[in-house]
This record gives structure tokens, sequence and C-alpha cells, in this order.
């Protein structure tokens, strides 16, 4: 019996470890480049799942035609989005000017890791002018890929 029970036993405490991908709190870290990283994890208020409430990239997009650069996409999610299978992705599909694509994998409670790229439409130029303009252009990070760990009880707030 004991032969029996102890496999059994230790299947099940290593099922129930491995569903716990990810933990409520803050997460950061930087990309390839060097850019920072900032991703909020909380409680799902309309279901039992963890969601993404925040993704926050410190990017550098330079600009196609004045060649300035521009910095920091940050993208509060209002009614989250769940993390499946310690998975999470989103894209700004409903965005007129911010074209933002991630997705990442949570890595036991402390670790995520994953990729992210955005595109900005911006005015050209996008920081000098002081007349209105009618030029625009393209601003663009190229996908890279990014590490966060987990930092403790999330910084930044969202307005509901």
């Amino acid at each position: 019996m004991q032969r029996f029970l102890l496999p059994v036993l230790a299947t099940l405490l290593a099922t129930s470890m491995g569903a716990q991908a990810q933990q409520i709190g803050e997460y950061t870290g930087l990309t390839d480049d060097g850019s920072t990283v900032t991703i909020d994890v909380a409680q799902d208020p309309g279901n039992s799942n963890l969601e993404v409430t925040l993704v926050a990239f410190g990017l550098s997009l330079p600009c196609s035609k004045s060649g300035e650069t521009l910095h920091d996409i940050g993208i509060g999610i209002n009614n989250g989005a769940d993390i499946i299978g310690g998975k999470f992705s989103f894209n700004t599909a409903n965005f007129f000017d911010i074209d933002l694509v991630t997705s990442m994998t949570f890595k036991g409670t402390t670790t995520v890791k994953g990729k992210v790229g955005a595109n900005l439409a911006a005015f050209n130029p996008a920081l000098t002018h002081d007349k209105l303009t009618k030029n625009v252009q393209v601003c663009v990070s190229p996908v890279q890929n990014f590490t966060a760990t987990f930092t403790g009880a999330p910084k930044l707030a969202i307005a509901p």
C-alpha cells in the first residue's frame, strides 16, 4: 500500500505546485535593449483567475521622418485579461495611434519572459512643433525579448 501511495502523493504534489504559475503583484525587468518593463497582476473580480491589469514598456521608438525618438508605452487594461495556463498575450487592436503587441509566459511564481513590439503614429515633427501640423510618421520599436521578476505589491495605480 505504501508503495502505491507514495507515487500518487508525489504526483499530486507536483501537479498542485506546477499549477501556481504567477502571483498577485508587480513584475519589473528589462527588454533586450535595456528598456524597462512593468507588469501588474491582480485577482480577476469576475472569476478565480489572475489577470494582467497593466503593461508598461520604456521602449525607444525612433521616428521614420523627423529622426526624433519617442519613449515609453503604458497600457492600463481596465477589465484585465486573464492569465491562462501561465500565458498572457495582448494587442492594442482598438487603438488608432498605438500598435503594441506583447506575449508572455509566467515561469514559476517569480519570473515572466516574453516578447514586445510597438509602433506609434506620431506627428512630424513629433516633439518640436508649435503649430498644428498635418504631417504624420511612424515611430517603431523592434520586436524584442524581455524578462521581469516579481517585486511585490503594485506601485502604479490605475484609475477605475
